[in-house]
């Protein structure tokens, strides 16, 4: 029932930054490749050009695509958003994610 009511209240609810990436990564990876996304900003990067900051994490180039497309296959499961966008051949967060975690994180940071 949540999920159901949470799919038609999107766009009135701010969703925490800790459930948002709770939901979205299943590992340390994943978390890596959101945040090289949020540093990237709304021009996004190109597969191989995220590769090349993450590859010491054991990620081939392949796998950032598939990852990605997972995490979006996730959240639109669960709240009907996606985490990432293609923005011509580069993903770059998504204006969901952009306005619930990149805005919160920021925040939070600047509070501590």
């Amino acid at each position: 029932m949540l999920r159901g009511l949470s799919k038609g209240l999107t766009h009135l609810i701010d969703f925490d930054s800790e459930y948002l990436v709770s939901m979205v990564c299943r590992d340390s990876r994943d978390r890596v490749i959101l945040n090289v996304l949020r540093a990237a900003g709304s021009a996004g990067l190109a597969p191989r050009m995220i590769y090349g900051k993450v590859y010491r994490y054991g990620l081939k180039y392949h796998h950032i695509t598939r990852r990605i497309k997972r995490m979006n296959k996730r959240v639109a499961a669960e709240i009907g958003e996606r985490v990432a966008d293609k923005v011509g051949r580069n993903w770059a967060l998504s204006g969901f994610m952009l306005h619930n975690w990149s805005a919160k994180t920021s925040e939070i940071e600047t509070e501590m």
